[in-house]
């Protein structure tokens, strides 16, 4: 039943795109740009690393080999909203950030990492230049790590809950037609953690669920985007 609830998910999305770019393209004949907001903005995540024994990676003779992590997965942030007057925007805004890493060697990992938040988002757009922010006023922060090291596993999944913050998001556009715009975006990012639960598949004991911090977890971020907009 889950996996048909998304498939219809999918399927009104799918519909809802189709629909959207047939407006927009009608619009760009027209020569009009319309006031409906719809960006997406994109991040692939890589990393390559091998610091399993030591911070900065490597081995010394006897330490065994540290095996290299790989870390893949992609950093999506949409955007959907009404700009008034073709300028004021006001919107809402869903985040998803996921990566999944393995690890050989010394001790070997099969680890995933996980983002979900949402918010209300206002902005101002001018000519190809914006600038948008949202209050984060739900997220979500999950990693789920598995463990062999010489035979001591661990697996275990960690999820701070109830967090709260803001993003920021500045770029530039360049139209390709009056319905659709590319270009690059610099997005800062500031969430706190209130609560977190702790799933421990190895000893079960140690598991709890809603825990306070005592202090708040907390992730910051400022990094360049791939955007893609439509108006419609």
């Amino acid at each position: 039943m889950k996996k048909f609830g998304k498939f219809l998910v999918f399927l009104n999305a799918v519909a809802l795109i189709v629909v959207t770019l047939s407006r927009s393209e009608a619009l760009a004949r027209r020569g009009t740009v319309g006031n409906f907001y719809l960006e997406g903005a994109f991040l692939p995540v890589f990393t390559e690393k091998n610091d399993s024994i030591y911070p900065h990676g490597g081995s010394f003779p006897g330490d065994g080999d540290p095996g290299k992590e790989n870390t893949t997965g992609i950093d999506a942030r949409g955007t959907i909203g009404y700009a008034f007057g073709g300028r004021w925007l006001i919107g809402f805004s869903y985040n998803a950030y996921r990566t999944s890493s393995e690890r050989g060697g010394y001790a070997n990992l099969s680890a995933s990492n996980s983002i979900t938040e949402y918010g209300p988002s206002i902005g101002f757009l001018y000519g190809g230049w914006k600038l948008i922010g949202t209050y984060i006023m739900s997220s979500e922060w999950k990693t789920t790590a598995k463990i062999n090291q010489g035979g001591l596993e661990s697996d275990q999944t960690l999820t701070s809950k109830e967090g709260t913050g803001f993003a920021i998001n500045f770029g530039y556009n360049i139209t390709l037609k009056p319905w659709l715009q590319l270009g690059p975006s610099l997005i800062y990012r500031n969430v706190e953690y209130a609560k977190v639960s702790l799933e421990d598949r190895t000893n079960p004991g140690n598991s709890y669920t809603d825990r306070d911090y005592s202090v708040k977890a907390a992730r910051s971020s400022l990094q360049p985007y791939f955007s893609v907009i439509v108006r419609f």
